[in-house]
């Protein structure tokens, strides 16, 4: 989904259906660009990507997001999302943490 505002693209979220998976739909990837962040874009995006997931008759939607990532993690936490655990991956061949987030949709 595309976030717009006049007519230019300002942000966008990836939502998809993960068969299986504990922790229900997956969003993706959310950004906005800087100059419009703390606009509320993001939680339009977030609103809009539950409504999605309702639309799969799921009712949960989880995302990760890197640990050293603290503006994201405030975000997120201040709009509902509640921690879910912790994973190691990579990022190519660059180690990384994963925080995990889950809510209800």
């Amino acid at each position: 989904m595309l976030a717009e505002l006049n007519g230019t693209a300002i942000g966008f979220v990836s939502v998809e259906k993960v068969e299986g998976s504990p922790h229900g739909t997956l969003l993706d990837c959310l950004h906005v660009l800087a100059i419009h962040q703390g606009r509320g874009a993001g939680q339009l995006m977030i609103d809009a990507a539950r409504e999605w997931t309702k639309e799969q008759n799921q009712n949960l939607m989880h995302l990760y997001v890197l640990d050293a990532n603290a503006p994201a993690i405030a975000f997120y936490e201040r709009n509902g999302w509640r921690f879910a655990g912790i994973e190691a991956g990579y990022i190519d061949a660059t180690p990384v943490i994963d925080r995990r987030y889950v809510i209800d949709v």
